[in-house]
């Protein structure tokens, strides 16, 4: 809610609503030849800025996302299948001639990713684990879809705004002969 109220947001979602406001009366004026489409492109920009940040916020909330395996009654669990380390030439070998040696990283843990399957929780995985860095970055991600919507909305009520105004108070798109 604090990103909503923020200054830049709503400045970027009034120039935003400017310009859709500008493109609006071009189009209408040099493509449609008649004022009046002005009042139906305002209302299609608004609806068109909530309906992407609605949807913005349902893909981030995860409606789209697949339910887990063995989330839905009835699903079957996929057996876990087991790790094989295998030997790959020059990657954990001190010489072609000596045996492999389990590589270990600068920490000194093992590396699973090696010897255990890649989707398994052994290996660590991008934005769960890591360095201050990714979650920074993963954080900036989730500010700005929030800042995105914010500036969407504002834009929309701003656009709703107008369009009522001028139908109220200058009678635009109240007929279509003027």
């Amino acid at each position: 809610m604090k990103a909503f109220f923020s200054i830049k947001n709503i400045a970027i979602g009034s120039a935003t609503a400017i310009l859709a406001t500008a493109l609006a009366f071009v189009l209408a004026i040099y493509a449609f030849k008649n004022i009046y489409y002005a009042s139906v492109f305002l209302p299609v920009a608004m609806l068109s800025f909530l309906s992407v940040a609605w949807f913005s916020f349902l893909k981030s909330d995860g409606l789209g996302r697949r339910a887990a395996a063995g989330s839905e009654p009835g699903s079957v669990v996929p057996e876990p299948h087991p790790a094989e380390p295998t030997l790959v030439s020059g990657l954990g070998m001190k010489s072609v001639d000596e045996p492999a040696t389990l590589l270990e990283s600068s920490r000194g843990r093992l590396d699973h990713s090696m010897f255990a399957p890649r989707d398994s929780i052994l290996v660590p995985r991008a934005g769960e684990t890591g360095s201050s860095a990714a979650r920074q970055s993963k954080a900036s991600t989730a500010r700005s879809g929030t800042n995105g919507r914010a500036v969407l909305l504002w834009a929309a009520i701003e656009l709703g705004f107008l369009a009522a105004l001028l139908y109220s108070g200058m009678g635009l798109g109240a007929s279509f002969y003027h």
